[in-house]
């Protein structure tokens, strides 16, 4: 039996997978990503109601059930933006608080977080009785 050698990457990959399957089998999250989808970082999860969550590259995780809005659901979180400029011949500094979207970038990170959301928000039971 030869043993593969993997790099770290192909080793979060097969992880990332396992993960996807095993969303399949104890939340009956199905994932039906494209291929195109996959090659570019994308995957798109149905839930068991028919909902579709995605998980992308970028870092953001989105509701996608319509195909004209898809709904970020990262968490929120209140930044302080400061910056200076000329205004009537003298430097200003302006200061205002933004709302910005903490971003997931590892993708096993987005899939755990996608779990989490629909045991929160659509009451998503575990299918199997085991635990690791």
């Amino acid at each position: 039996m030869e043993i593969k050698k993997l790099d770290w990457k192909q080793r979060q990959d097969e992880l990332v997978n396992m993960y996807a399957t095993r969303m399949a089998l104890e939340y009956n999250i199905i994932e039906v990503s494209t291929a195109k989808q996959k090659a570019n970082g994308t995957r798109i999860f149905e839930l068991p109601n028919g909902d579709k969550i995605g998980s992308f590259k970028s870092g953001y995780i989105r509701r996608c059930n319509d195909r004209s809005r898809h709904y970020q659901i990262n968490r929120v979180y209140k930044q302080n933006i400061q910056y200076t400029l000329i205004s009537e011949g003298k430097l200003k500094t302006l200061k205002y608080i933004n709302h910005a979207r903490e971003l997931i970038v590892d993708p096993l990170a987005r899939m755990l977080y996608i779990v989490d959301f629909c045991k929160r928000n659509y009451n998503l039971q575990r299918l199997t009785n085991y635990s690791l």
